[in-house]
C-alpha cells in the first residue's frame, strides 16, 4: 500500500478557531496526515453552532471529530461545549480535541473549570 493509499481515520472533521493562520495549518495537517479527507472550518464558536444547527441530524454531514480552540472572543470554547450539550443532548457526541494554550492562564495556572467542563462533555475517546 502506498502512503497515498493510506485510509483516513475519520470522514468528517470540524475545526473551530478564530485564527486564520492556525486554521490553515491545522486543516493542512489534518488532511495530509490522513486523519480526515476534508475539514469544515468555522472561525467562531457561534458560526460552528450555526453550522451544526443547519445540518441538524444529517449523519452524513455531522462531524466525527471537533478540533476546538478554547480561547476565542465573544463565545469561548467552553461556552461552545456547554451550548452544544444543551442543544444536542449528551447522546453520542463527536470526539473533541482542544487547541492551543487556552487551558492555561497568563499566570500559568490551569483552569480547573476547563478540565471539568471538558471531562463532563466528552464521553468517548479516539480508539
Amino acid at each position: 500500500m502506498k502512503s497515498t493509499d493510506k485510509p483516513f481515520k475519520f470522514s468528517r472533521v470540524l475545526l473551530v478557531d478564530d485564527n486564520d493562520i492556525d486554521n490553515f495549518i491545522n486543516e493542512r495537517m489534518i488532511t495530509t496526515s490522513h486523519f480526515a479527507p476534508g475539514v469544515v472550518v468555522r472561525n467562531s464558536a457561534q458560526n460552528a453552532l450555526d453550522y451544526l444547527r443547519e445540518i441538524g441530524e444529517d449523519a452524513a454531514r455531522l462531524p466525527e471529530v471537533i478540533f476546538l480552540d478554547l480561547n476565542m472572543p465573544v463565545m469561548d470554547g467552553l461556552s461552545f461545549l456547554k451550548q452544544l450539550r444543551s442543544e444536542f443532548g449528551p447522546g453520542d457526541p463527536p470526539v473533541v480535541f482542544t487547541l492551543g494554550s487556552s487551558a492555561v492562564s497568563a499566570a500559568g495556572n490551569f483552569y480547573v473549570e476547563s478540565a471539568a467542563a471538558i471531562a463532563e462533555t466528552l464521553v468517548r475517546r479516539v480508539a
